[in-house]
């Protein structure tokens, strides 16, 4: 649901999908569990 975001304008969706949902989710109001979720991801990568 949170990476249901389409593709950046010039970012490959390979690993920028989750910072990208974030962003996209952020705004939307779902930084509860997605930003969450990306940010662990983000910083364990």
């Amino acid at each position: 649901m949170a990476l249901v975001v389409p593709e950046p304008l010039s970012r490959p969706p390979e690993t920028t999908s989750f910072p990208s949902a974030a962003e996209y989710a952020e705004p939307a109001g779902d930084s509860g569990m997605s930003g969450r979720a990306v940010h662990a991801s983000a910083a364990g990568s």
